[in-house]
């Protein structure tokens, strides 16, 4: 091989090492730039035509990265350059190659510097450049387009990258059904601090109040509509858009009652239709709860002296915002005339903590007291809902009376026994209000009915907890058997209470009437009161001292029986999707969804085992267990199963 030969084959090697070392990293940067441009297109808001400027930006960084490394390799196009590249490499050539190759002394010198030029091996020379400039191109091409390649498709599909120059999106192939895979995206409201939900295939979305919700498809948006449905009579269409080479639906969480999205695919080209059905399942911000530790209880003063200690617990599901003690003073003054105190005595924040504890002490004689006077003090916490509320959430009241001098000397200073008549007072009004309420239901606002009645519901809690109260004081803790009356009391404000939560309104006031009869027949009924005897708090020696023969076993909970008219409805669709289990499973995934949004908040237990067999049936796996667990709530048992049954029948 001549040296002639020899140069122009290193030149030929190097032109390929230059190129492929300046592809690859053009196509790193092109990658590059695409996985910087769809982070910022699904993360910050930007106009419709970014993910075109992306692709634009993507394709100019190519562009410039491939000829700006060209340019810097240009000495491998060059004959004479490659010769002077061989000899910076090979010192002991003496200028021999570029001598040799030299057009002017190739005839006279080439001959003598052959034999100096063949001693010379340009092949590790060409070998270490390959790795200096193909290597490290070739790495950051793999790096980048892994990380591309394993982006989501929700986050890729906002640059639209199969059309360069195109700012409407290519129109795909008609899938065979678009409405999966799904992906849905849940952004609580910015109070609740929560973190943002992805979702996967969808059954079932749970949120609070105020979230935002997306769901996404692959395909185009012809032919998808979704319908939000309530109830029977309650529909509400769903816009559809595009989003990228998808579509995609955008709702928020603005009512508090559980509806299903019915999604359908009916392409024009296309002549079966597609359905599937999401549970949308928000939940309300619960109200915070306070519990007064301290005062015990009510009691009688014989002097102003001493000091008012207070203590309470208070408690949220999502964060608490401040906590106040306050009081209200009734007296009379010389004149005959009744006077009204009140302020706060203590206020604390709590910066969004789920619970806290506040504490505070006064003296008696600090505090506008009297002969005869009555205060009354009760912990009020505020959470940090800044969305609808903030909510508030009050502690029982506890009143201290101060005796009068004419009472001195017959006056047995003992607990004031339980009464029922503040319960059946502050019912009465509940009665009232929520009868008023359901005469507007069909002319108020939605939200501002389903509001309404909310409050009313903690109205309905608070007297509730004060029925619980008379029957633990009345029974000693469980010691004696309840009083029936008592016991209806509390059934029918369970229920009345439920009935609120739900804004149904109309199946409330039944319970509320029931429940205020039983404590109208309860006051009338003769109570026997031993005064000025000491209360002795009952210890059971045995148990203490570790010797009793109780069985350490918990009691079995038992559920709530079903209404009977909710028991004969949901048997039937029960029915219903079992016979369509085996011929048409997915109409038996509609009935059970909408199964489930009827029971999410009277039967919870019923609810939960109805999505547990859509879960299984979805992913094509025995439904066995979810759905006889459902059959066992339907039919009032709950049972047991060890292991997991086969496709038995059971259910």
């Amino acid at each position: 091989m001549t040296a002639f030969e020899r140069v122009q084959r290193t030149k030929r090697v190097l032109s390929v090492i230059i190129g492929s070392g300046a592809i690859f990293w053009a196509a790193a940067a092109v990658f590059a730039t695409l996985i910087v441009g769809a982070l910022l297109v699904a993360f910050v808001a930007l106009p419709a035509a970014s993910g075109l400027i992306v692709r634009l930006l993507a394709g100019l960084a190519g562009i410039g990265t491939l000829a700006y490394l060209l340019y810097r390799g240009r000495f491998a196009w060059s004959f004479p350059r490659v010769a002077l590249w061989i000899e910076e490499r090979a010192p002991e050539l003496r200028y021999a190659l570029v001598t040799a190759v030299d057009p002017r002394y190739a005839e006279s010198m080439g001959p003598l510097m052959e034999p100096v030029v063949s001693k010379v091996d340009t092949g590790p020379f060409v070998r270490n450049a390959a790795v200096r400039a193909v290597l490290p191109g070739l790495g950051a091409l793999v790096f980048t387009a892994l990380i591309f390649g394993f982006m989501p498709t929700r986050i890729k599909s906002g640059i639209n990258v199969g059309n360069l120059f195109s700012i409407k999106p290519p129109a795909p192939t008609i899938m065979g059904n678009r409405l999966t895979p799904l992906d849905a995206t849940m952004t609580p409201p910015a109070y609740a601090n929560l973190r943002e939900q992805h979702l996967k295939e969808p059954s079932t979305i749970t949120g609070l109040m105020g979230s935002h919700v997306v769901i996404r498809g692959d395909g185009e948006p012809d032919g998808i509509t979704a319908v939000l449905q309530a109830n029977d009579t309650t529909k509400k269409s769903v816009p559809v858009t595009a989003d990228g080479n998808g579509w995609k639906i955008v709702m928020n969480f603005t009512d508090s009652i559980p509806a299903a999205l019915t999604l359908k695919d009916a392409h024009p080209s296309r002549t079966k239709v597609y359905e599937r059905m999401i549970v949308i399942d928000p939940r309300v911000d619960e109200a915070p709860t306070a519990k007064l530790l301290l005062p015990v209880r009510d009691t009688t003063l014989r002097t102003i002296t001493g000091t008012l200690s207070l203590s309470a617990d208070v408690n949220d599901d999502i964060g608490i915002a401040k906590a106040q003690f306050t009081y209200i003073v009734a007296r009379m003054t010389e004149e005959e005339k009744a006077q009204v105190d009140s302020g706060v005595l203590v206020s604390q924040n709590f910066g969004g903590s789920r619970s806290g504890h506040l504490t505070f002490s006064i003296p008696y004689s600090k505090l506008p007291l009297a002969e005869g006077a009555l205060l009354s003090v009760r912990a009020v916490v505020w959470d940090n809902n800044t969305l609808y509320g903030p909510r508030i959430g009050y502690s029982e009241t506890r009143t201290i009376r101060i005796a009068t001098k004419a009472e001195y000397d017959s006056l047995a200073v003992n607990p004031a026994p339980p009464s029922a008549d503040t319960a059946m007072q502050t019912l009465r009004m509940l009665i009232i209000a929520t009868e008023k309420l359901d005469k507007q239901k069909g002319k108020m606002e939605r939200k501002k009915f389903i509001d309404s009645s909310y409050k009313l519901a903690g109205v309905a809690e608070t007297i509730k907890q004060k029925v619980q109260r008379i029957l633990d004081d009345q029974t000693g803790g469980g010691e004696v058997e309840a009083n029936p009356l008592l016991q209806t009391a509390l059934d029918a404000m369970f229920d009345a209470t439920r009935s609120l939560m739900i804004a149904e309104t109309g199946e409330a006031i039944p319970s509320l009437y029931k429940a205020f009869y039983a404590l109208r027949d309860y006051s009338k009924a003769k109570k026997y009161y031993l005064r000025g005897k000491i209360q002795v708090e009952p210890v059971n020696i045995d148990r203490v001292r570790l010797a009793g023969k109780d069985s350490v076993k918990a009691m079995a909970r038992k559920a709530r029986p079903l209404d009977e008219a909710d028991r004969t409805k949901l048997t039937a669709d029960y029915a219903s999707a079992i016979r369509a289990l085996k011929s048409s499973p997915d109409s038996a995934v509609q009935i059970m969804t909408l199964m489930r949004v009827e029971t999410l908040r009277k039967y919870p237990d019923l609810a939960n085992a109805l999505g547990d067999a859509v879960t299984a049936i979805q992913a094509k796996k025995d439904p066995a267990l979810p759905l006889t667990t459902a059959r066992q709530a339907l039919n009032g048992q709950v049972g047991t199963l060890h292991t997991i049954p086969m496709w038995s029948g059971a259910w």
